[in-house]
């Protein structure tokens, strides 16, 4: 079955006369949009929905079903997965016929080639981007001051999973944080012993906060208190502090 499409144009005699070049050319329906729209066009998804194996979508020209080579070679894609073909009116396209199928072959060869450049471009500016410094992907949860403590805890003993627990990020981000920190991975069976026990707790653990939150670093923190800056660290995390970022 002949099945033809006409596209509202801005001129409405040359609407009426899509409609009825598709009418002498055979055509059995019609599906003729009422409004112009550029992406939702309901009588035209009215018309992909509807369309059987073995009808043929008729149409004036190319343009009225695609404003662009990727969006016709989807619509022929759709159309050759329901068993439906293309003719049209006024250009030599005809998927019945095989210089119609010639001519698609070609369409699909230059959307390639086109994609192929596209894709080129792109990696050409990633790269440059990536030479400015410029770096990809999410921003890490864990860095800076905080990344520093958590490697200081990892060689001092305590698990990744702990670790996670205190940051309260995933093991996945301490991972991350720990490998750009150039810290050494510990196989399980390879597991070190936990270090001593923090030399800051209850009270003084408080007052090292209070200090940190003042402004002080953790060196002047850590020497305030005569420990040393990975125990002033631990301290500040118990304490729930969040460590400022190094700039």
């Amino acid at each position: 079955m002949l099945v033809g499409y006409a596209r509202v144009s801005t001129l409405e005699q040359d609407t009426a006369m899509q409609v009825r070049v598709l009418r002498q050319a055979g055509v059995h329906r019609v599906y003729e949009e009422k409004k112009s729209a550029v992406r939702y066009r309901p009588q035209f998804e009215r018309l992909l929905a509807e369309l059987m194996c073995g009808d043929v979508l008729v149409v004036y020209k190319l343009d009225r079903i695609a404003r662009s080579l990727a969006h016709l070679l989807s619509v022929l894609e759709c159309l050759k997965e329901r068993g439906a073909g293309l003719r049209s009116l006024t250009e030599p396209i005809d998927t019945s016929s095989p210089a119609g199928l010639f001519t698609i072959q070609v369409l699909g060869a230059a959307a390639q080639f086109e994609r192929a450049l596209i894709h080129e471009r792109c990696e050409a500016g990633r790269q440059a981007a990536r030479a400015r410094g410029v770096r990809f992907g999410r921003a890490p949860l864990v860095d800076g001051a905080a990344a520093d403590a958590a490697v200081d805890l990892y060689g001092a003993g305590f698990t990744v999973a702990e670790i996670a627990a205190l940051y309260q990020v995933s093991d996945v981000a301490i991972r991350r944080a720990l490998r750009a920190g150039g810290a050494q991975f510990r196989g399980r069976a390879g597991a070190v012993q936990r270090g001593p026990l923090p030399l800051l707790s209850g009270e003084v653990s408080k007052e090292a906060a209070v200090m940190y939150c003042a402004g002080y670093s953790i060196d002047e923190t850590a020497r305030a208190f005569g420990v040393s800056p990975s125990a002033a660290r631990r301290a500040l995390l118990r304490e729930g502090v969040v460590f400022r970022v190094r700039y």
